[in-house]
């Protein structure tokens, strides 16, 4: 039974309200991509990064082919941030030899996971403070001004170290 994602409207509120930093190239784009998965520690190959320019106008990660697809004019660091966090809010499924997703796609895990990703790589949020008080500052706007609800525990796992996956 697939999960309400109950806050989506919220979530793209509050990433409206971050700046959007510049466009990036396929090379930037596909290292953003790169070192995001590394530091989250995830299992299973990165998500492929695949430019479009037709007539699509949207930004999406698809799980079953673990690819991001973005048109050129809307590959800005906090919209390649928004959907690699969908591919680390997932786990590898043996049995369904796919990756299936955690809880809803913008629910509270995932929101845990984009604070710690913003905090950490998005180059034009607040460049004077250091990422923990950038994470402790974007928790902080998402549940105060947005109403998100964002884990705990999941963030506390995450900043630990410790990754998401459990087979």
């Amino acid at each position: 039974m697939k999960t309400r994602d109950y806050q989506r409207r919220k979530c793209y509120r509050f990433g409206w309200s971050l700046p959007k930093g510049e466009v990036l190239s396929d090379a930037d784009a596909s290292d953003l991509i790169k070192r995001i998965w590394a530091y989250f520690r995830m299992e299973g190959a990165c998500p492929k990064f695949v430019s479009h320019n037709k007539n699509r106008r949207k930004c999406n990660y698809y799980r079953k082919t673990n690819t991001l697809k973005m048109p050129f004019d809307k590959r800005t660091s906090r919209r390649i941030i928004h959907e690699v966090c969908h591919a680390v809010n997932t786990v590898y499924s043996p049995k369904r030899g796919r990756r299936i997703r955690i809880g809803a796609s913008h629910g509270e895990q995932y929101m845990a996971t984009y604070c710690i990703a913003l905090a950490m790589f998005h180059p034009n949020l607040w460049p004077e403070l250091q990422p923990k008080e950038r994470l402790s500052k974007l928790i902080a706007v998402a549940q105060n001004d947005f109403k998100l609800k964002v884990d705990s525990e999941t963030l506390q796992k995450l900043q630990k170290g410790e990754n998401n996956e459990t087979t």
